[in-house]
């Protein structure tokens, strides 16, 4: 496999968060955060904060790697504190109701596309694709509120805990035929949300400003200002 490597230092100017390079001719990520930071998350107790997040990153590194050096024992108490502790979320609702929102809108322009005699449409459909399946996969954790580690780690777990997604994710990935794959793709996106539901047929859909705190009543709120706008 690859080498995964967590560094914790002192104040750096540099700064770094990221290397990417290669130990013994094998690809190595180096991730690096600080013992200031270690600290500031030690101070939550809980795991109060997003999983996803970079502090969700150096708590999923620490508390299930494995420590070679830890001059203060600083990461040993960090390993302690949080190893039976969850994280209560992976990702807001305004980000999921992004998601929702952009992968529903996909089919609906991927369905459109797929129809036409253009040759350049058939093309963009396949282009679509490839990236529209992989964010369903990657939303897939999203939605089940599971921290995103990587895609072996999340193919494992999606073969053990939901073999319906994974079947389906691995034929939708092998299809050749267009319309097949597109048929795939539509099921696999049905299994991606909690409801296993796609948007309704003729639905209208509001997307607001980033400072709009996603809820049922600021979308019911949305879908009434369009029904006044239209009258």
């Amino acid at each position: 496999s690859d080498y995964d490597v967590l560094v914790v230092l002192g104040e750096t100017r540099v700064k770094p968060r990221v290397v990417v390079t290669y130990i013994d001719s094998r690809l190595a990520d180096m991730l690096f955060t600080t013992t200031k930071k270690i600290k500031e998350i030690l101070k939550h107790k809980k795991l109060d904060f997003a999983g996803d997040s970079f502090e969700g990153q150096v708590t999923h590194w620490v508390r299930n790697g494995k420590i070679v050096f830890d001059k203060h024992g600083l990461l040993t108490k960090f390993q302690k504190q949080f190893k039976n502790k969850n994280f209560p979320r992976a990702a807001e609702d305004n980000y999921l109701y992004g998601i929702w929102h952009n992968i529903n809108y996909n089919i609906l322009q991927n369905r459109r596309m797929a129809k036409s005699s253009d040759p350049i449409y058939a093309i963009t459909v396949d282009v679509r694709l490839l990236y529209s399946v992989i964010q369903l996969f990657t939303s897939y954790f999203a939605f089940s509120k599971i921290p995103w580690r990587g895609e072996k780690a999340s193919l494992r777990y999606v073969r053990k805990n939901d073999p319906k997604f994974f079947g389906t994710l691995v034929k939708c990935l092998k299809e050749v035929n267009r319309n097949k794959k597109l048929k795939l793709y539509e099921s696999l996106a049905k299994l991606t949300f909690p409801t296993h539901k796609l948007w309704q047929p003729n639905a209208t859909t509001v997307v607001f400003e980033p400072e709009v705190k996603i809820s049922a009543i600021a979308v019911k709120e949305g879908l009434k200002f369009w029904n006044n706008f239209i009258r």
